[in-house]
C-alpha cells in the first residue's frame, strides 16, 4: 500500500466519522413519558415528530403514445445513360447511335454542347 492509498483511507474514515457524528448530534434526545399518562397514549405508536416529505402522485398519460410508422418509400434509382455507338464516320466527325453529330478535333470527338468524347472501339465515352 502506497502513501497515497493510506491518505485516501484516512480521508474516507474521517468523512465517515464526521458524518456519523453530525447525524448523532442532530437527533433530539428521547424523553420517557411520565407514568401518569393515560392508557390510550401508551398504546399510540411513537412518532419522531418530523413531518413526512410530500411526494406528488405520478401522472400517467391518458392514452399510450403512438409509434410513428417510418416512411419506407423505395429509393429512386437512376441508371447511367446507355452507351453511344458510333456509325457513319467521315473525315470531319461521326454520327452517334443517339442521333447526335460528333465533330472530330484531333484524336477526340466533340459534342455540340462542347463536351469532349473519346472513341473506344466504336463505343463513345463522354465524361
Amino acid at each position: 500500500m502506497g502513501v497515497r492509498a493510506i491518505r485516501i483511507w484516512i480521508v474516507v474514515a474521517w468523512f465517515f466519522l464526521f458524518d456519523v457524528g453530525s447525524f448523532a448530534r442532530a437527533q433530539a434526545p428521547v424523553v420517557a413519558e411520565p407514568a401518569a399518562a393515560s392508557s390510550s397514549a401508551a398504546s399510540a405508536p411513537e412518532r419522531s415528530g418530523a413531518p413526512l416529505m410530500y411526494r406528488e402522485p405520478i401522472q400517467l398519460p391518458s392514452k399510450p403514445a403512438q409509434i410513428a410508422i417510418p416512411d419506407l418509400r423505395a429509393p429512386t434509382i437512376t441508371l447511367p445513360p446507355s452507351p453511344t455507338f458510333l456509325s457513319n464516320c467521315d473525315s470531319s466527325g461521326c454520327w452517334g447511335s443517339d442521333g447526335i453529330r460528333y465533330n472530330a478535333i484531333g484524336g477526340a470527338l466533340m459534342r455540340s454542347d462542347g463536351r469532349m468524347c473519346q472513341n473506344f472501339n466504336g463505343v463513345l465515352q463522354c465524361p
